[in-house]
């Protein structure tokens, strides 16, 4: 799974009026709010510092679906999407794919064992 920006374009910021600077750069309804008791859920014991980058995994529930067509407008869809579950963790966090499918092996055992079982090693 790869993640995609959800920036909206100069072409789409365009749509909003007024203020330049005030021009939202996501689209409404991309943005979660957490309270002091989901954070602490999430192990967040300290706020963090604005601007910091953070990954969110979610397992989410489809609560509905439209889709309207007004007249002389092409059709629009929506999905709302409620998150059941989630899991949040700073960049410095990551963890290479190997390590969270098999665990850490830093000492290289496990790799080892695996390969003389299979290859008749030492």
């Amino acid at each position: 799974m790869s993640l995609v920006n959800m920036k909206m374009s100069q072409e789409e910021r365009g749509e909003y009026n007024g203020d330049k600077i005030a021009e939202p750069s996501y689209p409404y309804g991309l943005s979660i709010d957490l309270d002091d008791g989901s954070m602490e859920k999430l192990g967040i014991t300290a706020l963090p510092k604005v601007g910091t980058e953070m990954m969110i995994t979610a397992k989410v529930v489809v609560k509905s679906v439209s889709s309207n067509q007004y007249e002389g407008s092409d059709a629009e869809s929506r999905m709302c999407l409620q998150i059941t579950d989630m899991e949040i963790g700073g960049e410095s966090k990551k963890q290479d794919k190997a390590k969270s499918l098999y665990g850490d092996d830093s000492e290289g055992t496990r790799i080892d064992n695996i390969s003389n079982a299979l290859y008749g090693g030492n």
